[in-house]
């Protein structure tokens, strides 16, 4: 491996057509992807994870032998 013959292969780099539009600002702002990344997060797994909390019991129900 340390043997080997080294390359000096470039890779191209992608670059913008010259008649490309801009991308929009609000795609590059983090802050608005965050707070919507949270949103969607807390819409899916806090109602699940409290009906679980406050529904809770103590361990599984009775067996009724009669």
């Amino acid at each position: 491996m340390f043997r080997s013959p080294k390359g000096e292969t470039e890779y191209p780099v992608a670059e913008p057509e010259d008649d490309a539009p801009k991308a929009p600002m609000w795609t590059e702002r983090w802050g608005l992807w965050m707070a919507l990344l949270l949103a969607v997060m807390a819409m899916a797994y806090v109602v699940p994870i409290v009906d679980m909390i406050m529904n809770a019991p103590p361990g599984s129900p009775p067996i009724r032998t009669w």
